[in-house]
């Protein structure tokens, strides 16, 4: 690798890594739930590694807002405007969601639920319809006999990044893509508030609800890291992609792990080893979902499988024998769910015009 590639250099074509890297924290979202929906979250490896700062499945959700920054604003440049970007990001959410929310509502609730009667009686459709199409997924009570009262406590990050997916076409449609430094300013100013969170203990606007987007406390820390992967995309021309920066992140990320500061390094010393990883040409993983891309199906069935399992086997069933149960059903699901829902939706995706070439990025 020569010591003066650019991220923007070794980025440029198709072959890349992502798609294992996906399926990859897809599945630690649910190896890390398998210690959490047990009630074991105390012992999750990542948990204590650590020492309280992340577990496994707050990572993958960074993770995967990071990445979705970098390839979602990628898929902005390369739209033929507005309405083809959307249709693509409507296509790819929408599809494998709705059809899990039905599952969930009509199959797994009412399984989970202290009394079928009492579960019909107070579930609503026409709230539920309208929930959902705001990918929005509200239940009556259900697994109320569990550490968790949620048929699929997985599904709120999914609207949280179709707003980020908006944020990205209003970025575009004021012309911001042309001077990035507002955009890294703007990265910038979400580290600020997302660490006086972390270290401060003083959430951002506590309680406070707006209509869309719903609570703002939560707001700092993803729209930190889908900030992150937008200004590693928009910056790709200016970022090393060398051996020694490598190694120093990896560092970085490994000191930070036994200091209070991970919170504070993910977004970039973890971002920059993401994408290192990413883009590698070895490991050659560029073909790992050739046969189907299960990671989003993976992300969306793994909840409600893993609490069914505790529901009629055992409530406190041993992390890994809980994992080992799960992950291969999951997988089942995410596969069927590729092949007969998600692929064929995406068929309908427009042709994407050559990418745009930016103008007086400063």
């Amino acid at each position: 690798m020569a010591p003066s590639q650019t991220l923007e250099q070794v980025s440029s074509g198709r072959e890349n890594n992502l798609d294992f890297l996906r399926f990859a924290l897809a599945t630690l979202v649910v190896f890390s739930h398998s210690f959490a929906l047990p009630g074991y979250a105390a012992l999750e490896p990542l948990r204590r590694l650590t020492r309280g700062q992340i577990d496994g499945g707050s990572l993958a959700v960074d993770f995967f807002f990071i990445i979705s920054g970098f390839l979602v604003t990628q898929s902005w440049q390369r739209s033929k405007g507005v309405g083809d970007y959307l249709k693509k990001r409507v296509l790819r959410i929408y599809p494998g969601f709705l059809v899990t929310v039905a599952l969930c509502g009509l199959v797994v609730g009412p399984l989970g639920a202290d009394s079928f009667a009492a579960y019909w009686h107070t579930f609503h459709p026409v709230r539920f319809l309208y929930n959902t199409a705001q990918l929005q997924f509200v239940l009556p009570p259900v697994f109320t006999h569990l550490a968790y009262h949620s048929a699929n406590g997985s599904l709120w990050t999914i609207r949280n990044e179709f707003l980020c997916y908006l944020m990205v076409a209003v970025f575009g449609l004021l012309g911001l893509y042309r001077f990035r430094i507002v955009l890294l300013g703007l990265f910038g100013a979400t580290l600020l508030l997302y660490m006086r969170e972390v270290y401060g203990h003083i959430p951002f606007c506590r309680g406070i609800v707006f209509p869309v987007i719903g609570q703002l406390d939560m707001w700092p820390r993803y729209l930190t890291q889908y900030l992150a992967g937008m200004c590693f995309y928009l910056y790709q021309d200016r970022i090393p992609y060398a051996p020694r920066w490598i190694g120093i992140g990896a560092v970085i990320v490994a000191t930070a792990c036994f200091l209070p500061v991970l919170a504070a390094v993910l977004p970039l010393c973890g971002a920059y080893l993401l994408f290192a990883f990413a883009f590698r040409r070895k490991p050659d993983l560029h073909h790992f979902a050739e046969r189907g891309d299960l990671s989003y199906g993976i992300y969306l069935y793994a909840f409600p499988i893993q609490q069914l399992l505790l529901l009629f086997v055992a409530p406190h069933m041993a992390p890994l024998l809980l994992f080992g149960l799960a992950f291969p059903l999951t997988a089942l699901a995410a596969w069927a769910s590729w092949h007969l829902i998600e692929k064929p939706c995406l068929r309908f995706k427009t042709t994407t015009a050559p990418q745009r070439v930016a103008v007086e990025q400063k």
